[in-house]
């Protein structure tokens, strides 16, 4: 199955920049269905922080406060200075290429996939999380809140926006929202979508974009330098 748009540089987001095969996806080794686990400093950082889930889950690495710090100051700088604040691929690429900055050689890329495309259940099935967006409100988080299930399709008008992620093909939304041990939040920020999935999108409550962390061969890191120039 074909991966398109491969979200190497945002700005040429409709381009398919590389055929890839999601049989070429190695399983990822998940020890009883664990994920690392965040708490975000900043109620706007979600993007960064969907995007450190991800990462860690792919890569087995935990960023620690130092290297936090580094990345949303970095992001900072070059958003805000361009008025381009929370769209989720430009936050994301700001994760991928710390990471790319600092460790070289294990290189990773972002995809950009449709969140109701058999590639985003595959790429479940293999264990990856995949960051996605939504809008909520009170509603949604009453409903999720409830039972620990997203049961409805439609909670307008949204009042907030937020990204987060999918970690199994059951359709589980793991947050980064107040996650402690000592929270009343813990038990909270781990819910299922029990709602169509499809009606979701239709209804414009999660955005029909997700994206995808991936590791890339060295062979893969030249021809992404090749594609930057």
């Amino acid at each position: 199955m074909k991966i398109l748009n491969w979200a190497l540089w945002v700005w040429e987001s409709d381009k398919d920049f590389l055929i890839w095969n999601t049989d070429e996806l190695p399983k990822l080794e998940i020890q009883d269905n664990e994920r690392y686990e965040y708490n975000q400093w900043n109620s706007l950082d979600c993007t960064l922080y969907s995007s450190f889930w991800a990462l860690s889950d792919l890569m087995n690495y935990r960023f620690n406060t130092e290297e936090i710090s580094d990345i949303v100051n970095m992001s900072y700088l070059r958003w805000r200075k361009r008025n381009k604040w929370w769209q989720t691929a430009l936050w994301v690429k700001c994760v991928c290429d710390y990471w790319n900055n600092k460790f070289p050689y294990k290189p990773v890329a972002y995809y950009r996939l449709q969140l109701l495309s058999d590639t985003v259940v595959e790429s479940l099935e293999k264990w990856y999380t995949i960051i996605v967006t939504y809008k909520g409100n009170s509603n949604y988080n009453a409903d999720y809140i409830a039972d620990l299930s997203l049961d409805k399709d439609s909670f307008w008008t949204p009042t907030y926006w937020h990204a987060t992620t999918m970690i199994t093909k059951n359709n589980i939304i793991k947050d980064s929202y107040a996650w402690s041990k000592n929270s009343k939040w813990q038990d909270i920020n781990k819910y299922v979508i029990k709602a169509s999935l499809e009606n979701l999108v239709k209804n414009g409550v999660f955005y029909s974009n997700c994206y995808l962390i991936v590791k890339l061969s060295s062979e893969d890191r030249l021809e992404e330098l090749k594609r930057l120039k």
